[in-house]
């Protein structure tokens, strides 16, 4: 169950809060990196090159227990065809992110992050990415993805700063992500 990844975060109170002061040159830092440009196209096909290959071989749907995963989480939500979802391709996953004026290290989170592919490329990215993933085969095979792709990383990435990916078996229903910049949730289903 990827029980060593759960995390669960408490949002403090009001009087728990304990307010955060940047230095000046803190925040210079900061606002650096999220002015930055967006990285050259190269780089950016050079990050989907690597995302590419470390899912090579990680195809879905292929043996029973991903489809026993799907009908144990259908129950857990008591909806039908709750466990489908949609996609949106990880060239336009990352327009977006970079669309947005988002910069790296900005915190984003992919809820019900399926087999982590976006989660995953943001990480590659620099972003601190977390997926945050319901159904156990889907949640290994992002867990297994993540190994296959610092494996790749090395020498591949010049141009890049990737950061560890963080992949959380539960449901988003359950976790805390309240200090994000950006929520990414597509499914159909959710309509």
């Amino acid at each position: 169950m990827g029980a060593s990844c759960r995390c669960r975060r408490k949002i403090p109170s009001e009087e728990e809060a304990i307010p955060v002061q940047a230095s000046e040159a803190e925040e210079d830092e900061l606002i650096e990196h999220f002015l930055a440009d967006p990285p050259p196209a190269e780089v950016l096909a050079d990050a989907l090159g690597i995302l590419s290959r470390a899912y090579a071989g990680t195809g879905w749907g292929d043996d029973t227990a991903d489809w026993e995963g799907v009908l144990s989480v259908d129950g857990t939500n008591a909806f039908s065809n709750s466990a489908l979802y949609g996609e949106i391709s990880e060239q336009d996953f990352a327009d977006l992110l970079f669309g947005l004026d988002l910069r790296p290290p900005a915190v984003v989170y992919d809820l019900g992050s399926g087999t982590g592919k976006l989660v995953n490329l943001a990480a590659l990215l620099g972003f601190s990415a977390t997926g945050i993933e319901l159904e156990p085969g889907r949640h290994q095979r992002a867990c297994t993805a993540s190994k296959a792709l610092l494996r790749q990383v090395g020498s591949n990435c010049e141009g890049l700063q990737p950061r560890l990916p963080r992949f959380v078996h539960t449901s988003f229903l359950d976790f805390d992500f309240s200090d994000a910049d950006f929520v990414w949730a597509n499914s159909i289903v959710f309509a």
